[in-house]
């Protein structure tokens, strides 16, 4: 049976039930069980709030327990529909939970696919996985890879990104092309006078790729430069220095390069914290930036940026650059308290990371204790929408 749709997002599920969820946009037709299809509109169903009332009870929470419902799983409401579940990835440590994140999909010869990043123990490697939903089966591809990039052709790149505790470099793999034929990634080998990456007090910092909407790549080396690859005729220039390290970078329609710098490192004895978005524009040179020590709230600072339909530019939960190029302070929604006490008994506000911004203008964050919660900016409503930790894509 064929299904047509206009707007598809697909979350993972991750940790006790490993699932995939489907949900299917305005006017759409949802993938449900019985393989039937029926029209539905966006549900905007929320959680009730952490706590009821103004208040909660201390002697009822003493032992740092979750509150009723919280250690629970609570499935998003519909219009979301099971997908398919996932196999028991096996590594070299039975027994030991894996993080399973989905990192990218793809549309290909009429079928789609759900690619994901299978976490590991730090004593063995990482691997992808590839669901074919035409098919309905997966397909294990052991690469240490953490990010994927498509061209305007449908070719599928691979790439590092983050920082990681272990030092553990990556064969110089900045960038690798996914062979179709072999089912392996093949190391692009321009680039691989480039660092992988820098190690700095114990922490070792990948190397990121970004891919334009010209289908050029921007390779970010740590402490050293942003440069520009064309992987037609091979050519890799230097267009800026970049000094420090960062946690996290993404490039605009328009060809601007954000890049997030939260750096602490020692100097003189001292232990110096750095926070600023820096703005680089290739097209004219230009270098800004938006210093966010002392003008956002101390703590938390902010770890990753997402730009969003309209072309704002969102730094967690914690602030976002509006369409007149001004810095906004987010303020702190109650859902991203935390749930559990902390070591000197208080509930802590903990920052949200933002992982989607949909296209039906929604934000989309996931905390670390309370799972998923989601911001509709243009009413200023935050949507409390799962407990579990999970992940989201739209295609």
């Amino acid at each position: 049976m064929k299904i047509n749709i206009s707007r598809k997002f697909y979350m993972f599920f991750c940790l006790v039930s490993l699932s995939v969820f489907v949900s299917c946009g305005v006017p759409a037709t949802p993938i449900s069980n019985q393989s039937q299809a029926t029209d539905t509109v966006k549900s905007d169903t929320c959680l009730p709030p952490l706590y009821n009332g103004f208040s909660y009870s201390i002697k009822a929470n003493t032992e740092n327990q979750l509150y009723p419902g919280l250690n629970m799983f609570v499935s998003p409401p519909s219009p979301w529909q099971i997908l398919t579940s996932l196999p028991e990835f096996i590594g070299k440590t039975k027994g030991k939970q894996r993080n399973v994140t989905v990192i990218q999909t793809r549309e290909l010869d009429n079928h789609l696919e759900i690619w994901v990043r299978i976490s590991s123990e730090l004593n063995e490697p990482g691997s992808l996985a590839m669901y074919r939903m035409d098919t309905g089966k997966w397909e294990v591809i052991p690469e240490q890879i953490t990010k994927l990039s498509i061209d305007k052709n449908g070719s599928i790149w691979g790439s590092h990104s983050g920082s990681s505790s272990a030092i553990i470099p990556v064969d110089n793999r900045i960038l690798s092309k996914f062979n179709e034929q072999t089912r392996t990634f093949t190391v692009v080998k321009d680039v691989q006078n480039l660092a992988s990456g820098v190690e700095r007090d114990g922490i070792y910092y990948y190397s990121d790729v970004l891919l334009d909407k010209d289908g050029m790549f921007w390779i970010l080396v740590p402490i050293d430069g942003i440069y520009k690859y064309n992987p037609t005729t091979g050519d890799v220039k230097k267009f800026f220095d970049l000094p420090g390290t960062f946690s996290d970078a993404t490039i605009a329609a328009n060809g601007t390069i954000y890049v997030l710098i939260h750096d602490q490192f020692y100097q003189d004895g001292k232990l110096v914290t750095q926070s600023l978005l820096k703005l680089y524009v290739p097209e004219t040179g230009k270098v800004g930036e938006f210093p966010l020590v002392y003008n956002l709230e101390p703590y938390p600072y902010p770890n990753n940026i997402l730009i969003d339909t309209r072309g704002r530019v969102w730094l967690d939960s914690v602030a976002y650059i509006g369409e007149d190029g001004e810095l906004y302070q987010i303020q702190r929604s109650p859902l991203f308290l935390s749930p559990v006490r902390e070591v000197d008994g208080d509930y802590r506000y903990k920052m949200a990371r933002i992982i989607l911004g949909s296209s039906d203008g929604r934000l989309w964050f996931l905390h670390p204790n309370n799972g998923m919660i989601y911001l509709d900016p243009d009413k200023g409503q935050w949507c409390w929408f799962t407990t579990y930790q999970s992940n989201i894509r739209e295609k």
